[in-house]
């Protein structure tokens, strides 16, 4: 399903994944299904609701700030 509403953008798909973005702001939001909960992760964490495993470093340890997060993931050229 596809759905554009200026300036909005909305993305579905049939398992359950959206994605929507407000154009003004260029501000995503992305929603995952029910299936997905606990077994996805990314660089902000695990999708478990745990504010323990968020801003994950390298190394596994947990940032202590936004700034150190970026710092760490930050890439060459």
């Amino acid at each position: 399903m596809t759905r554009r509403d200026v300036p909005r953008i909305e993305l579905a798909s049939k398992n359950g994944v959206s994605i929507s973005c407000d154009v003004p702001t260029s501000l995503c939001c992305l929603t995952l299904g029910h299936w997905h909960h606990g077994i996805s992760a990314g660089l902000l964490g695990t999708n478990d609701n745990e504010a323990g495993n968020k801003l994950m470093l390298p190394d596994g340890s947990v940032a202590c700030s936004l700034e150190e997060l970026s710092l760490t993931w930050q890439v060459d050229g």
